[in-house]
C-alpha cells in the first residue's frame, strides 16, 4: 500500500467539516465590517444605567419587570433579566471599548452557524445539506444588526434554542425503539428556559423542534397520547414563561412588551416571507417583485414538498413561516433585523 493510499481516507474524513469552516470564513469575512460600528440607541442607555446605578438596585430592575426605574426603563416594555444583566459584567470588562462588544456579538453568530450545521446535519444525515444551511445562514444579511448593534448580544438566544432543538432530537431520534431519554431532554428544557430569558423569541426553535417532532419522528404515532409525553416539558416551560409575564406574577402583556394584535398583522407576517429568499434592498419595482416572487417560491416550495410527501421540508418550512408570527405583532413596525431568528430556520430548511 503507498503512502498516498494510507492518507486517502484521512482526508475523506475530514471532507465533510470543509463546508462548515467556508461557512465561518464567510461570516466573518461579511461582518467584519460591522466591528467598526459604534455605540447607537439602546446601547447608551444599558452601559449608563450600569455605571449609574448600584448593582443591587440594577439587578432588582433586571429582574422583577413592574421595579420601574427611570434610568434603565426599557425593563418595563420588555421581561429579558439575563439579557439586561449580561451588561453588568460587560460594561465591567470592555468599558467604552464598542469593538469589543461586537466582537462578542460576532462569535455568537459564530457558534449559531455551526449550531445550525451540527443540526442540518442530525435532521439530514448528509453533509452536504448541512454545508448549505450554514453557508446559507452565514451570509444572509438579516445577521448585520444582531454583530452591528451592541444591544443585539440577546441574539445568543438563538444558539441556545437551537442547542436545545439539537438535543431533543438527539433524546427522542430512537423512539418508539428506545425509550426517550430524559436527561437530555431536561438539558434541552434548561437552555430553552436560558434563551426564553433573554429574549422570548426563542419561542422560535420550540416550535420547530415541536413541528420536526410532528411531521417526521411520531407521524405515524400521532393517534396515541403517549406520543406527545416529550413534547409536554416544553409546553409547560413556555406556559410558566407566559405566566411569569402576566399580571399574575409580574405584570400585564400590554406594559410587558410592545405587542399589538390587528388587521396589520398579516401585511407583517408577508413582509418578513418576502425577505427569505431574495434579501434585497430598495423600493425600485424590480426589488419589490424579485421579493414578491421568493416569497411565492418559498410556499410553492412547501405545497410541492406536501404533495410529495417530503415530511422533513415541510416541517421545516412551516417551522420558517411561524417563525415570524412574533415579529408580525410588534407595534415597533417591521426592520430587517428581527429577521435574524428566522433566517435560521429557513437555512435549515434549504438545506
Amino acid at each position: 500500500m503507498t503512502g498516498t493510499e494510507e492518507r486517502a481516507p484521512r482526508w475523506r474524513r475530514g471532507v465533510p467539516v470543509l463546508p462548515v469552516v467556508a461557512a465561518l470564513v464567510a461570516g466573518v469575512a461579511v461582518y467584519v465590517p460591522a466591528l467598526r460600528s459604534g455605540f447607537v440607541t439602546d446601547d447608551y442607555v444599558y452601559l449608563y444605567s450600569v455605571k449609574s446605578l448600584s448593582f443591587w438596585h440594577y439587578l432588582r430592575v433586571s429582574l422583577v419587570p413592574n421595579a420601574h426605574d427611570s434610568t434603565l426603563v426599557l425593563p418595563q416594555q420588555f421581561w429579558r433579566p439575563l439579557y439586561f444583566v449580561s451588561f453588568q459584567p460587560m460594561e465591567r470588562l470592555f468599558g467604552g471599548h464598542a469593538v469589543l462588544y461586537h466582537l462578542v456579538n460576532l462569535c455568537i453568530h459564530l457558534v449559531t452557524i455551526v449550531l445550525v450545521w451540527l443540526l442540518a446535519e442530525k435532521l439530514t444525515g448528509s453533509w452536504q445539506a448541512s454545508g448549505v444551511a450554514a453557508a446559507i445562514f452565514a451570509v444572509h444579511p438579516a445577521g448585520v444588526a444582531s454583530i452591528a448593534w451592541v444591544s443585539s448580544v440577546n441574539s445568543v438566544a438563538l444558539p441556545l434554542g437551537l442547542a436545545a432543538w439539537l438535543l431533543f432530537v438527539i433524546a427522542v431520534e430512537r423512539a418508539p425503539a428506545e425509550p426517550v431519554r430524559w436527561r437530555l431532554i431536561a438539558w434541552s428544557i434548561l437552555l430553552v428556559a436560558l434563551g426564553l430569558l433573554m429574549r422570548e423569541t426563542a419561542l422560535v426553535a420550540v416550535a420547530g423542534l415541536g413541528l420536526w417532532y410532528v411531521f417526521v419522528p411520531a407521524r405515524g404515532r400521532l393517534r396515541e397520547p403517549r406520543t406527545y409525553l416529550a413534547l409536554a416539558p416544553y409546553v409547560a416551560v413556555v406556559l410558566v414563561f407566559g405566566l411569569l409575564r402576566t399580571s399574575f406574577l409580574t405584570v400585564s402583556p400590554e406594559g410587558s412588551a410592545p405587542i399589538r394584535f390587528g388587521s396589520q398583522i398579516p401585511g407583517q407576517i408577508w413582509y418578513y416571507w418576502k425577505l427569505a429568499l431574495f434579501p434585497v434592498h430598495g423600493s425600485a419595482a424590480w426589488a419589490s417583485a424579485l421579493r414578491t416572487a421568493g416569497a411565492f417560491v418559498v410556499l410553492g416550495v412547501l405545497a410541492g414538498a406536501v404533495l410529495l410527501r417530503r415530511w422533513l421540508v415541510v416541517a421545516l418550512l412551516f417551522a420558517f413561516l411561524v417563525s415570524v408570527v412574533p415579529y408580525a405583532t410588534l407595534s415597533l413596525d417591521v426592520s430587517e433585523r428581527y429577521f435574524y431568528f428566522p433566517a435560521a430556520l429557513f437555512a435549515l430548511a434549504c438545506g
